[in-house]
């Protein structure tokens, strides 16, 4: 944690701030992996994943883990990328997008080392 709090430190107050750290549970509580996972990375001898999915969330929050399966969001991964969206967005632009997913989650446009955009949040 004492790198985070030199390199990140916005993201450890965040963090502070957070329902988790008032209740104790820490970072490797939902970053933990294990090495042959798909999405281990070696981080400081530990095993760790960067992104969080609903189904490491639902091992606490089951409730709230039910409700997320039974959304469309459960699904946009196969949707986002889909030749059907994709021709959509071709067709009505982006005031429609902007309508729709980037409502919540076009906050904020980042580009990769390559210069290509990512998606945010």
């Amino acid at each position: 944690m004492d790198c985070h709090l030199n390199k990140t430190p916005a993201l450890v107050k965040q963090w502070q701030l957070s329902k988790h750290y008032l209740n104790g549970i820490g970072c490797y509580e939902c970053h933990r992996a294990e090495k042959q996972d798909i999405d281990a990375l070696a981080h400081n001898g530990f095993y760790i994943r960067v992104v969080i999915s609903p189904k490491v969330c639902g091992k606490c929050h089951v409730q709230e883990a039910k409700e997320f399966v039974a959304s469309s969001h459960a699904h946009t991964g196969k949707y986002v990328y889909s030749p059907k969206n994709v021709l959509g967005m071709l067709v009505t632009g982006m005031p429609n997008n902007f309508a729709g997913c980037a409502r919540c989650h076009g906050a904020k446009v980042l580009l990769d080392e390559k210069g290509n955009r990512t998606f945010p949040k």
